[in-house]
């Protein structure tokens, strides 16, 4: 007879934690099974399964253009879905002593109801018959911020918020609506979130246990591997460099870029640098383009942000938002662009994190060299 089971699906949403949950659930794939728990795709392998195998599995939707340079045609992304799929009912099948399931992607916010409800149905086929699905959603102006991030990494150009949307209500009506009361939506705000920590938050969520119970019965530790941010220095730092090395290449991501940016937010974590944080007139902007969606966030999902003046949101619906005016600066390239957006940047803290970046990179270059000549004397090729 086959056991009954339960699944958390957490999914995402983009730019909220999500890979600090994952790294954790990597960490304890073997630990978990012990207690009956099973983290499906977080093995850590490069090929077979990985955390978008469910994605892949039940997306029937359009194929987004960066998987159409990996699939070639309908043909052959059909058969990988197929492949995946497979490959999910044998991790479960595998580990039949496991009875709590866990899936954590961001790309399933991208599945359509009748994805999701495919989805569903594959799970309950093999046993599944309690459902949590759990995500974490990050208001307009931060996510505008981190996105924006993350989009200078390969690119030259900063993002505008002027025409930006990010809407998500409709992604959680799919899923309430394929899974009614079986969902929890929270706000992923550092004071909202459980010791300030999105993995204590998560382990608190889908076991009902507090930091300190889940360490001692799950976890060695909940603290885990996250995309750290860039100080506004950081952001101008790497924008100028793309400019001067790569304008030819956006969106294109180089290793060059990449080391660049493992040292830039190495150094967001020293106490002399700040994290970014808008301009409050960019912040009003960005949240009254997002007035209706931060309402219907509000009164329909119970999504309220500390930081809102939902009071401020209401008026924000009788009139169009306005967009701020540029500041009087003498500042120029990517400092200014930087600067127009981002209010706590300062050319001092530029300065001290470009001879920051130069010392990091020349400790590299000596490492390197010290690594390269122990081989050498070892007798293997460099």
């Amino acid at each position: 007879m086959q056991q009954e089971r339960r699944a958390i699906i957490h999914i995402g949403a983009p730019k909220a934690g999500s890979s600090s949950i994952q790294t954790f659930l990597k960490a304890h794939y073997e630990r978990w099974q012990d207690h009956g728990i099973l983290s499906l795709g977080m093995t850590g392998a490069k090929t077979g399964l990985n955390h978008r195998t469910l994605y892949f599995s039940f997306h029937r939707g359009s194929i987004s253009r960066v998987d159409r340079m990996r699939f070639h045609s309908d043909t052959e992304y059909d058969h990988h879905r197929q492949l995946q799929q497979q490959l999910l009912a044998q991790e479960i099948a595998c580990h039949d002593s496991c009875n709590t399931l866990i899936f954590s992607d961001e790309y399933l916010t991208r599945l359509d109801a009748a994805s999701v409800q495919e989805l569903r149905q594959f799970l309950e086929c093999h046993g599944v018959t309690q459902f949590l699905v759990l995500a974490y959603v990050r208001d307009p102006g931060s996510l505008f911020l981190s996105s924006a991030q993350q989009s200078i990494k390969a690119h030259h150009e900063l993002p505008s918020p002027i025409g930006w949307k990010q809407h998500f209500s409709h992604v959680l009506r799919t899923w309430n609506s394929v899974f009614p009361g079986c969902t929890l939506y929270r706000a992923y705000e550092r004071s909202s979130l459980v010791q300030g920590s999105v993995v204590d938050d998560f382990l608190q969520s889908i076991f009902g246990l507090d930091a300190d119970q889940s360490r001692e019965n799950l976890a060695t530790t909940t603290k885990s591997n996250r995309n750290l941010s860039m100080t506004a220095e950081g952001m101008a730092l790497l924008l100028n460099y793309r400019r001067m090395f790569h304008r030819e290449k956006a969106n294109i991501f180089t290793p060059d870029t990449r080391q660049l940016i493992l040292i830039l937010q190495e150094c967001s974590g020293m106490d002399r640098f700040e994290p970014p944080r808008l301009h409050q007139e960019w912040r009003h902007f960005i949240e009254d383009c997002h007035a209706q969606e931060l309402l219907q966030l509000s009164t329909e999902f119970g999504l309220n942000y500390q930081q809102i003046d939902y009071d401020r949101l209401r008026q924000a619906l009788l009139s169009p938002p306005r967009v701020p005016s540029p500041p009087t600066s003498d500042l120029t390239g990517a400092f200014q662009d930087v600067a127009y957006l981002v209010e706590n940047i300062s050319t001092e803290a530029y300065q001290a994190l470009s001879l920051h970046v130069l010392h990091r990179m020349a400790q590299k270059a000596a490492e390197n060299s010290k690594l390269k000549k122990a081989l050498q004397h070892a007798g293997q090729p460099a």
